[in-house]
């Protein structure tokens, strides 16, 4: 990091009211890191143990509906318009592949935040997988080959847009962590050396036995089993 100029890092903090001289997360995510997947070929890697869709419906997620098969069965049009609206405003339609990686979304019932990421998995799959030719990938941390000492799994939070931006900090994919919580991360911008080792580190997990992705099967099941 030592080559990085001083211009090309943030520090960025969410839940300060005002946040004084610092960069909210909210705002450097949707003003820096999310604009740089627009670029041609660009991949946007999202990171994070909790996933709950209300970052993208902050009063009209339903949380009683999370399980069920098609998103339509608890999401109006005006809600699939706005998860539409909310990524492709950021990235370039057709051309941004969406990526995440999260802990166990197809089995552990009973673990925290199960519900909200499935409901999230199934967002990026069915929304974007459908309307950009299958430009979304959703991987979890697989149930047989986790690595030898995860006992919780995933607990790293990283959004990383191609080699030109990146976010690392203690904020997860969730409203609180954007903005009400106390959360504090380092915001990088430009082609340097340890946004490219983010990205490849991202490339490596998800193609390694510790890690399954995850589809949408032919029953509307969310499985880990390849589709074909």
């Amino acid at each position: 990091m030592n080559n990085i100029p001083e211009k090309d890092v943030d520090f960025v903090v969410s839940g300060i009211e005002g946040n004084g001289n610092y960069v909210s997360i909210d705002h450097y995510l949707k003003e820096v890191v999310f604009p740089s997947a627009r670029y041609s070929a660009q991949d946007l890697w999202i990171v994070s143990p909790y996933l709950i869709p209300d970052i993208i419906f902050p009063t009209n997620i339903k949380k009683s509906r999370p399980s069920r098969r098609d998103i339509h069965s608890y999401m109006d049009d005006e809600d699939i318009a706005r998860l539409r609206g909310w990524f492709k405003s950021f990235t370039k339609q057709g051309d941004t592949r969406i990526n995440l990686i999260t802990n166990s979304i197809t089995y552990d019932q009973d673990e925290f935040n199960l519900e909200e990421r499935k409901t999230f998995a199934r967002l990026l799959l069915e929304v974007f997988g459908q309307d950009n030719l299958k430009m979304t990938s959703v991987f979890e941390l697989s149930e047989e080959n986790r690595p030898p000492n995860a006992i919780s799994g995933i607990h790293a939070k990283a959004i990383i847009a191609g080699r030109r931006a990146a976010y690392l900090g203690s904020g997860n994919f969730t409203r609180g962590g954007f903005v009400n919580n106390i959360e504090f991360g380092v915001g990088f911008t430009g082609y340097h050396e340890v946004v490219g080792s983010m990205l490849e580190t991202c490339r490596k997990l998800a193609s390694s036995d510790y890690f399954d992705a995850v589809h949408i099967g032919k029953e509307g099941e969310l499985t880990n089993q390849p589709q074909h």
